[in-house]
């Protein structure tokens, strides 16, 4: 199975946090946002899931896709 979520938003809800890390890598107690979403949406689906695909902001900068393709 292959998943698309879309993290396009600028996280302007979760400001001032977001104003010096792009929303996917806030940490929640230690882990990323997008990690941990990840991680649920594998306990969920309770079957194999060959890709996540992250939609993200072009504003987000290069770090951002390198860190979700390291998780």
């Amino acid at each position: 199975m292959k998943i698309i979520v879309p993290m396009a938003g600028r996280g302007s809800r979760l400001r001032p946090h977001t104003l010096t890390v792009p929303k996917p890598l806030i940490p929640i107690a230690g882990k990323p946002i997008a990690y941990r979403l990840a991680e649920d949406i594998i306990k969920v689906l309770k079957q194999d899931v060959e890709e996540i695909a992250f939609v993200i902001h072009k504003d987000f900068g290069p770090q951002v896709p390198e860190d979700l393709k390291a998780m």
